[in-house]
């Protein structure tokens, strides 16, 4: 079952329309696609200098101290 957080983060996906590329596809993410990019962006953070962030996708997860995350969801146009 997926977090409420990724549940959350999936309805705003589909407010707004927003697609993510998965397994080469571009595509909405599902609930639990959330969940594992939230996670994986966790260990990927987990021995970096504190604070430090990561973007992935559409989210901003940024590390603060004492293993605490603070997670964004950009909302708008991405201009690579």
């Amino acid at each position: 079952m997926p977090s409420e957080l990724a549940q959350r983060l999936y309805y705003d996906f589909v407010e707004y329309g927003y697609t993510w590329k998965i397994d080469g596809v571009l595509r909405t993410p599902s609930a639990e696609d959330l969940d594992i990019a939230i996670d994986s962006a966790k260990k990927a953070l987990y021995d970096e200098p504190v604070p430090s962030q990561v973007m992935w996708g559409r989210l901003i997860i940024r590390q603060h101290e004492s293993n605490q995350f603070d997670i964004y969801l950009l909302i708008g146009e991405i201009n690579d």
